[in-house]
């Protein structure tokens, strides 16, 4: 079975379903409100400063505060999300 991390990605973000990678979503901003398929924009930050390529972003409609992950040197301002508090399955 295949998983994340043989890919260089996180368990806490990621999880492979068969021939599907499923991303996690946080479950609210930074500020509490709930992120759904309404409430959230997703985005890619591009960067070559810290990882060479670029950051998920995560965007609250609601209060426009950004989860981003990894963390960005670019964007010290927007807190970065950790994941799932377990890998999720």
């Amino acid at each position: 079975m295949l998983t994340p991390g043989q890919f260089g990605l996180s368990a806490r973000h990621y999880k492979i379903d068969g021939q599907r990678m499923i991303e996690a979503l946080p479950p609210r901003c930074p500020h509490g409100h709930l992120l759904t398929r309404d409430t959230v924009l997703i985005g890619n930050h591009p960067c070559v400063k810290c990882t060479g390529s670029g950051h998920r972003t995560w965007r609250c409609r609601e209060c426009d505060s950004c989860w981003i992950w990894p963390a960005c040197v670019d964007r010290p301002d927007w807190p970065e999300w950790s994941g799932l508090p377990e890998a999720f399955e």
